[in-house]
């Protein structure tokens, strides 16, 4: 004969009942997950396209003035593919009159939790020169 449940040892049939529960509740949390993860990976694939095909160059510096991240345009711009514009100064596109201003603007953008932008004119691969 069996020992009757008490309230310290819940029934085999109790306890597969409460797993079969949280066994629904995880399968319902992976689906909203999956779900979840969908919706990122297209707003992500949204804003890169946004990103790299704008009409207009855009390029993130890290803390030493290179870049990190350039658009197609951008890299179009100076005539570069962009991994090899992945590392390099940005201050070698710049002209050579501005030069000073931008190495203090860069120093002082450094320490501003903003995004920050200055208009600098550029020396682009075609041998023009462009405000950017």
């Amino acid at each position: 004969m069996s020992n009757p449940p008490s309230a310290t040892n819940p029934s085999r049939e109790a306890l597969e009942h409460e797993l079969r529960v949280h066994q629904v509740e995880l399968v319902q949390q992976n689906e909203e997950l999956q779900r979840t993860q969908s919706d990122l990976a297209t707003a992500h694939d949204r804003y890169r396209d946004l990103y790299d095909f704008a009409p207009v160059g855009y390029c993130t510096l890290d803390a030493q003035g290179c870049i990190s991240k350039i658009n197609l345009t951008g890299a179009g711009l100076l005539g570069q593919p962009r991994a090899a514009l992945h590392g390099k100064p940005l201050a070698r596109f710049v002209r050579s009159q501005d030069a000073d201003r931008w190495h203090l603007y860069l120093r002082w953008a450094l320490g501003r939790d903003t995004p920050q932008r200055i208009d600098l004119t550029m020396n682009f691969a075609d041998g023009t020169l462009h405000w950017f």
